[in-house]
């Protein structure tokens, strides 16, 4: 799987690499790991044995990336020291009234680096977050759905910790059978054993990675709302479940009937 700005997608439906696999579809990327993060969480908590690796995990992830951000942070403001003394030093020569032009045009170069590297420090700085505030692992636990959101969302190497558990990750379109659209399905191999011993076998995970659109996710509502005595109007409808034109929609192309997929490939 490739990342694609917002989106996933295989890779090898690309030019540069082969264009060889026919699906196209585009899967919407923090949608992925919002399901993901709250499925694993859910099943983590029923194997203890892998909810402590990949605590763990977790924690030697924000370790590693702690440090290299010290070790950043570091060499900037080395830069900045350096920028500073050069900026000290033709203040100090133009005062002394050496080549006024070009002393004055060499501090105009210092000052507009030092702003720049001012600005990475501040941004070296802002992106620490909240993970810098993590004193251990206890907390790390405690945190421990919004610390995995944090990490799965901006964080590379968090990103193999969950290969680890999913080594495999197909997405298999499927179409609806009301209208034709094709939506994304992923069907995933969770494998707790690869990062905890008794973690237990391998088990197939299916999600739909998509939203639902209104039309077929609010049609139960509409259907039995319009099914009252007395009979409410299509407004009256749309105002209690805050939607719009999907009454509409959803009573003229399926007013009973069910809103089912079916598979179109693999």
């Amino acid at each position: 799987m490739l990342i694609y700005g917002d989106f996933l997608k295989c890779k090898k439906s690309l030019k540069e690499h082969g264009g060889v696999c026919w699906n196209h579809v585009q899967v919407d990327l923090q949608l992925t790991r919002d399901l993901l993060l709250q499925w694993l969480l859910e099943k983590l908590g029923a194997i203890p044995a892998a909810k402590a690796a990949m605590m763990d995990a977790a924690w030697e992830v924000i370790q590693v990336e702690h440090e290299e951000k010290c070790d950043e942070r570091g060499r900037i403001e080395n830069e900045i020291r350096q920028l500073k003394t050069q900026q000290a030093n033709l203040s100090s020569a133009i005062a002394l009234g050496g080549d006024l032009e070009g002393l004055v045009k060499h501090l105009e170069v210092t000052e507009n680096q030092l702003a720049h590297w001012r600005g990475k420090l501040e941004a070296a700085a802002s992106d620490a977050g909240d993970l810098a505030a993590l004193p251990d692992r206890v907390v790390l636990e405690a945190r421990a759905p919004e610390v995995l959101k944090l990490l799965l969302d901006t964080s590379y190497d968090f990103a193999g910790v969950i290969r680890e558990f999913f080594p495999t990750f197909m997405i298999q379109p499927i179409q609806t059978l009301n209208s034709g659209q094709v939506y994304p399905r992923g069907r995933l191999a969770f494998c707790p054993s690869m990062l905890a011993s008794d973690g237990g076998a391998a088990t197939e995970v299916v999600f739909d990675l998509f939203r639902i659109p209104d039309p077929i996710r609010l049609k139960p509502q509409i259907v039995a709302a319009r099914a009252r005595v007395p009979r409410p109007t299509l407004r009256q409808i749309a105002s209690e479940l805050d939607t719009n034109e999907c009454v509409e929609i959803t009573l003229r192309n399926n007013p009973t009937g069910s809103c089912c997929r079916e598979r179109v490939g693999h």
